[in-house]
């Protein structure tokens, strides 16, 4: 699209304008994200545009838990740092089982809510769709920033166990 609408040289300083947006904002975020761990719980999908996203916010992919309902290859990443913690997984017990044996920082899922999120990690689930060029990671990382940064102050969220028990709050202050 960008060669037909600013022809060749001005796709690829698009490219490299976005490119270097998103890095920047992904160095931004890295004080607070660097050094954390990362578990994953997926449907066997390709989630490397989001592991790539934690890796260049300086985290570390810990295990990645692929339930594989279809009995298909394996599929969610091409990456071999990343193929080498991937693990079929068949039961709800075993993605427990590893979530407890690695205490990840945050754990990712986008099937597994319950087991992932039961524990001292941050759970948050995997987006379904990526948007457009490389702007996906930059929300994705700036929540789960936020995340981190809310879990240090000792936030009310955190410890009542997620912002939905916390509407109470809301309700009785705007419909009591």
């Amino acid at each position: 699209v960008g060669v037909f609408c600013v022809g060749p040289e001005g796709a690829d300083a698009l490219i490299r304008q976005e490119r270097e947006a998103c890095e920047a904002a992904a160095a931004a975020l890295r004080p607070t994200l660097a050094g954390k761990t990362l578990a994953l719980t997926t449907i066997n999908d390709d989630v490397d545009w989001i592991l790539q996203a934690a890796e260049d916010a300086g985290m570390r992919v810990a295990w990645v838990g692929v339930m594989n309902y279809l009995r298909t290859p394996l599929r969610v990443s091409k990456q071999d740092n990343v193929l080498a913690v991937t693990e079929e997984v068949s039961s709800a017990r075993r993605i427990r089982e590893q979530l407890e044996k690695l205490q990840p920082d945050l754990v990712l899922t986008n099937y597994a809510g319950g087991e992932a999120a039961a524990g001292p990690w941050l759970s948050d689930t995997v987006p379904s769709s990526p948007m457009a060029f490389f702007r996906s990671a930059v929300p994705v990382l700036q929540r789960w920033e936020t995340m981190f940064r809310e879990k240090e102050r000792g936030s009310v969220i955190r410890e009542k166990g997620g912002a939905w028990k916390n509407d109470s709050v809301f309700f009785e202050k705007y419909f009591a």
